[in-house]
């Protein structure tokens, strides 16, 4: 299986997942940064869910998705 930003020895904050994720798999992830329940995501929120999928300027596509 192919892991994206993986090695035993790394101390990333990101999280290593098979590239690539399942529908599934994302709205797991998505729904878990809901901090306040209410089943949208603030662009903090959705910033910290993409860093924390491994995406590439997470910042930026977080300001797109608005």
């Amino acid at each position: 299986m192919n892991y994206r930003n993986c090695s035993k020895k790394s101390k990333c904050t990101r999280k290593c997942f098979p590239v690539p994720l399942t529908k599934p798999q994302v709205k797991r992830i998505l729904e878990s940064f809901d901090r306040n329940g209410d089943g949208r995501l603030s662009k903090q929120e959705l910033k910290s869910a993409l860093y924390y999928m491994g995406s590439y300027v997470p910042s930026w596509r977080a300001a797109q998705a608005a």
